[in-house]
């Protein structure tokens, strides 16, 4: 078990609770946001007032998902970051440590702060809402090739699927603690 003091342990807590959201709300963007309206496909329904506001519903609530996931990514990036601040001032031996943690390593050619950084200081890096093929794959049968592409309706952060990408930062996170702080 790592050591680390009650004000760490918290955010870590914290950061574990804002992960947990960005997968619920990933998952409640994946859902059918028409049918969760009350709207059946393949149904007529008449062009009047009553119907505009069902439709307009079913925006709305997809955008409440979309803006949802969002604020929990960014609740995510700055709290992962702050962990920074509050290990260098745990254990200030380790700074260095801490600092080429969180500032110099890269993932996927960005330092781990960045998206902290870029999310509340560069609007050209923001996150982009976006449909993105995220996995390709080829299916070989006997006189047949078949290719299908996965697309994920997704918050990309400089063309990284966000979700995926607190999901590894949150476990590298982890694996650094467990090794720096035992």
């Amino acid at each position: 078990m790592m050591r680390l003091n009650r004000i760490v342990h918290q955010r870590l807590k914290s950061l574990r609770l804002n992960l947990n959201e960005v997968d619920k709300f990933y998952t409640d963007l994946k859902m059918d946001y028409i049918k969760d309206t009350g709207i059946d496909y393949n149904t007529w329904y008449p062009d009047n007032e009553e119907t505009r506001i069902l439709f307009k519903r079913a925006d709305d609530l997809y955008s409440l998902r979309k803006d949802q996931l969002f604020t929990a990514i960014f609740n995510f990036s700055q709290t992962f970051y702050s962990l920074k601040e509050y290990l260098i001032v745990y254990d200030p031996i380790k700074e260095g440590l801490i600092e080429d943690f969180f500032s110099n390593e890269k993932t996927d050619m960005l330092s781990r702060k960045q998206i902290a950084n870029d999310l509340k200081h560069d609007p050209n890096n923001d996150l982009i809402f976006d449909s993105r093929v995220v996995k390709n794959e080829i299916i070989k049968e006997p006189g047949k090739i078949t290719h299908i592409s996965y697309l994920s309706h997704s918050w990309f952060y400089r063309n990284l699927e966000t979700v995926e990408y607190c999901q590894r930062l949150y476990k590298e996170l982890l694996t650094f603690l467990e090794k720096s702080f035992k």
